[in-house]
């Protein structure tokens, strides 16, 4: 990875878990009542919602400091998710799907899913049968969320996009390569357990095997995943167990509404994977 943004992902990284555990009792307030007042402003300060107060937050992959909305703060939309969702289902048409709420008590973090081994805390669908319960419908995010202020936002794939998911460190060197030649990347996401996720057109896994092999890759164990038909990510600003929340890397705006095609990116996140494998 180039220095540069190996130290500014560092930075970044520190600056989310300050933020994070400086907010911790705010978000255990939010996930025990939903008459909480108080908005939490995590290192994921850079959420989808566009309404409410300004800010700044600095970017993990770039390092600069760019001007941010923070959710307004509501009783009802204590944490800005449902504010999230709407902006996903109304500015973007994206289908939403409720997920497990993270909790907090005696200084342990737990998923509201109730088992106390929970690999994916506050990560995953709230119900067995989520894929169909997504929904593009103003009204469905108020209700889930009028009825669970606290749960993540997911976001199904294989849908409006499918998601190419690396390590942070691939994804930073990935990212910094295709800036450099120009490509045409569309909304970049991270999560605070290091990982990133490229949004690209949907229909991608098929491609996705073939383009790897064709670059000479098809032999090799890359840490790279395509994310398709019968499955989601956990969308920003849903906080993600006791690590922090999950963030826009480069949030989705009118210049990169139109999503690139998989072969626009595979070449720079697969050489970057090799480097980090």
């Amino acid at each position: 990875m180039d220095t540069t943004v190996e130290t500014s992902v560092t930075a970044g990284r520190s600056a989310s878990a300050r933020a994070a555990g400086s907010n911790a009792t705010a978000s255990d307030t939010a996930s025990d009542t939903a008459s909480s007042n108080t908005p939490s402003n995590h290192g994921a300060s850079n959420t989808a919602p566009s309404s409410g107060t300004s800010g700044a937050a600095s970017n993990p992959a770039t390092g600069k400091t760019a001007a941010l909305t923070v959710p307004a703060a509501r009783a009802e939309d204590p944490l800005g998710l449902l504010a999230a969702a709407l902006e996903y289902i109304e500015d973007r048409h994206w289908e939403v799907a409720p997920g497990t709420s993270v909790q907090r008590a005696d200084g342990v973090w737990s998923c509201s899913c109730g088992n106390p081994h929970c690999e994916a805390i506050g990560a995953h669908p709230a119900q067995k049968d989520w894929p169909k319960r997504i929904s593009g419908q103003p009204s469905k995010a108020h209700e889930w969320w009028a009825a669970r202020p606290t749960a993540s936002v997911l976001l199904p794939t294989g849908r409006a996009f499918d998601v190419l998911e690396v390590s942070e460190a691939a994804g930073c060197l990935g990212l910094a390569r295709m800036e450099r030649a120009g490509v045409n990347v569309g909304p970049v996401a991270a999560t605070p357990n290091r990982r990133m996720y490229f949004f690209v057109l949907p229909n991608a896994r098929t491609k996705t095997v073939k383009l790897l092999a064709a670059l000479g890759w098809g032999r090799t164990a890359l840490d790279l995943t395509c994310r398709g038909a019968g499955d989601y990510i956990v969308a920003p600003p849903s906080r993600i167990g006791g690590l922090g929340h999950a963030q826009w890397v480069r949030r989705p705006s009118e210049t990169n509404r139109w999503m690139p095609d998989v072969d626009e990116l595979i070449a720079p996140l697969a050489y970057a994977c090799g480097l980090h494998r």
